[in-house]
């Protein structure tokens, strides 16, 4: 009986063997070898002839696409890249610029594109937020918060309140109203002040 004929077939290759891709952009890809009748592995779509194919990702990692022809297979491997965030975003504010001695404030702030914040003064915040003051004694006082996400550096925006010793008085005149010659006591009791003066002269 005559021997069976064996058809051999050159190896499948298929190219390029490696490339870099973003999630969501068009890939291309070729074959040679086999048959020279080709299937590809999903997603890529075949196409005409079926020797080329082209496919999108969406999402990120090491992805293979499999050219297969006469029983034979190649693969063409695609580095995907996520895309990067864009540059955090930090906005921060008080609720007054110059507050007196023992008086209520808030430093507010906001982000965008941040996936974490730290704040100067040292409590754990969200990315965006409010954080209540109140001070005893007077000077500046400065604020920060630094937000960040993994694509970029850490950005930081500051503020800072003024807080003041203004002076309290309280001012009597005893009695509160006269006839000339008649005469009034006025009484003064003030803190915080170093001078006093009354309008008009008395």
């Amino acid at each position: 009986a005559p021997e069976p004929i064996i058809q051999e077939f050159p190896n499948v290759v298929c190219s390029p063997s490696s490339q870099s891709a973003g999630v969501g952009e068009s890939v291309s890809f070729s074959a040679t070898g086999g048959d020279e009748n080709y299937s590809w592995s999903a997603p890529a779509i075949p196409g005409s002839p079926n020797n080329t194919a082209t496919a999108v990702f969406g999402s990120g990692g090491e992805k293979n696409i499999v050219a297969t022809s006469a029983g034979d297979s190649a693969v063409c491997v695609v580095n995907v890249s996520q895309p990067k965030q864009p540059a955090p975003e930090v906005n921060i504010y008080p609720s007054a610029r110059e507050v007196n001695v023992g008086v209520l404030y808030t430093i507010n702030w906001s982000s965008s594109n941040a996936v974490s914040c730290t704040s100067s003064w040292g409590e754990s915040i969200g990315t965006s937020g409010s954080s209540e003051f109140t001070q005893t004694q007077k000077g500046t006082y400065d604020y920060e918060v630094t937000c960040s996400n993994p694509d970029n550096p850490p950005v930081s925006a500051q503020t800072s309140v003024k807080v003041v010793q203004k002076p309290v008085c309280d001012f009597t005149a005893v009695p509160t109203k006269i006839t000339p010659p008649q005469k009034s006591t006025l009484t003064w009791d003030c803190q915080y002040a170093d001078s006093c003066s009354i309008t008009p002269d008395v």
